[in-house]
């Protein structure tokens, strides 16, 4: 979950001037597509009725939460501008029709804080998508879901990283719409699903080496593009592919985490950290301006994602304890997606 972070807010610079720092966010955006290959794992089950159920509860759990964290950062924003503003005549700017086209077909968050929420949008679409997909009975033939998958992906990386080595015209939206940024991983994800038995019996060591395959692969791709000055975009380097697959081979293999504190509040506290930090940020960002020396300030905001981070960890950690109903409703116990038929 840190990474999540790093890809939000930035990593550390310690006094430099940001380059690496710059490579280090980049390369962090690996687990974006993890979180979907995963998320494709668990749910594109090879049985078409658990397939369709899971699908269905995906959506519905998708969509409360979406509601109910668009609803709260759309509040928090509403109300922070009118107090930097002074009042409520700038809202006219934020509720046009580009906005809401923007924001239903692009999934382009309208406001600034709490735009990484996004992903929970483009997330929802492509279960709908894969939903319709089920119910055409289209996942069950790899004669579709295999070319769609290798399409899918050769559109998201020639329209992404590769847009202006490959002379493609390309916008910044195309690569981070749901079809292009969850789908294929999704996909993906129900590939490494089908070949579980070959893959998880290969040795957990082989998965790392080809774990850090993919990350030089990825660092290889931002270093020279950047050289070229052909840098586009970040977040789907074709290293990215060999990193989530084989992270996500040497995480469910192991059967013997099954009962560890991470195989049951992982994902819990992973969601939790990663509703917080858009507000987190906020806050302590104004705490900053307000409280902080503003020779010092440099120094503060250069650690503003650890201190993001610790903060949620503790929010997450609380509301635990707490047990806040809300979060109970979406609470997940991941042992329970462990397959006796696979593992």
């Amino acid at each position: 979950m840190p990474f999540v972070i790093f890809v939000l807010f930035g990593f550390p610079t310690f006094g430099g001037a940001g380059v690496v720092s710059g490579y280090i966010q980049n390369l962090s955006k690996f687990v974006i597509p993890t979180f979907f290959v995963l998320s494709g794992f668990f749910i594109l089950t090879p049985d078409d009725t658990e397939r369709n159920d899971k699908l269905v509860n995906a959506v519905k759990r998708t969509l409360f939460v979406f509601l109910i964290l668009f609803a709260v950062y759309t509040a928090v924003n509403l109300i922070y501008y009118a107090y930097k503003n002074a009042g409520w005549n700038w809202t006219a700017d934020f509720f046009t029709k580009s906005k809401a086209f923007n924001f239903f077909v692009l999934n382009i968050y309208p406001f600034s804080t709490g735009a990484s929420i996004s992903f929970i949008h483009r997330y929802f679409y492509a279960c709908i998508i894969l939903f319709v997909l089920n119910k055409c009975k289209l996942l069950k033939k790899p004669a579709f879901y295999l070319p769609l998958t290798v399409i899918l992906f050769a559109v998201m990386i020639s329209c992404g990283e590769f847009a202006k080595l490959l002379g493609i015209k390309s916008f910044s939206y195309l690569p981070g719409l749901a079809v292009t940024m969850v789908l294929p991983y999704m996909l993906l994800g129900m590939v490494v699903r089908k070949h579980a038995n070959a893959l998880f019996n290969i040795p957990r060591y082989v998965h790392m080496i080809f774990f850090a395959i993919g990350f030089f692969m990825a660092l290889a791709e931002y270093v020279t593009l950047n050289r070229l000055n052909m840098f586009v975009y970040g977040g789907h380097a074709v290293g990215f592919i060999i990193m989530a697959v084989s992270i996500c081979c040497f995480a469910l293999s192991n059967t013997a985490t099954s009962d560890s504190f991470v195989a049951i509040h992982g994902r819990n506290y992973s969601k939790r950290i990663y509703y917080f930090c858009p507000l987190v940020n906020m806050i302590a960002l104004n705490l900053i301006q307000s409280a902080v020396p503003k020779r010092m300030r440099g120094s503060v905001d250069d650690f503003i994602s650890v201190i993001i981070y610790l903060v949620c960890l503790f929010l997450a950690y609380a509301i635990g304890k707490l047990k806040f109903t809300f979060f109970m409703k979406i609470q997940t116990d991941d042992r329970k997606y462990r397959d006796p038929h696979i593992l």
